[in-house]
């Protein structure tokens, strides 16, 4: 709990954007998730990614319309800051071309 707390103030006074679910909503340009469930500095039950998937299941919201790139666990690696794998790069990649693609109808 002290953890937590310390976590917390940490995050507020390096102007880190705690409330992520609100700053998802106001972006509305294409945008994705970007996960590992290996993660230790973001654990999973923390992430974006989930929470974008409980309020979309709450809304009855179509989850494939949330693009998100789920990055493997490597054994014995820092999952959160790490390089992609080969996959991962060219999933990535493609999540950039969809990005810069004009916006149909506009």
């Amino acid at each position: 709990l002290v953890r937590r707390y310390f976590c917390k103030i940490v995050c507020v006074m390096s102007g880190w954007e705690l409330d992520v679910l609100s700053a998802w909503k106001a972006n509305k340009s294409f945008k994705w998730a970007e996960f590992s469930s290996a993660d230790a500095i973001i654990p999973f039950p923390l992430s974006l990614h989930l929470a974008l998937m409980k309020v979309r299941n709450a809304r009855g919201i179509n989850l494939a319309k949330v693009p998100s790139l789920m990055l493997q666990p490597i054994p014995r690696a820092d999952n959160h800051n790490r390089p992609y794998t080969t996959e991962e790069m060219e999933a990535h990649l493609q999540l950039i071309h969809n990005a810069l693609q004009p916006k149909k109808g506009g």
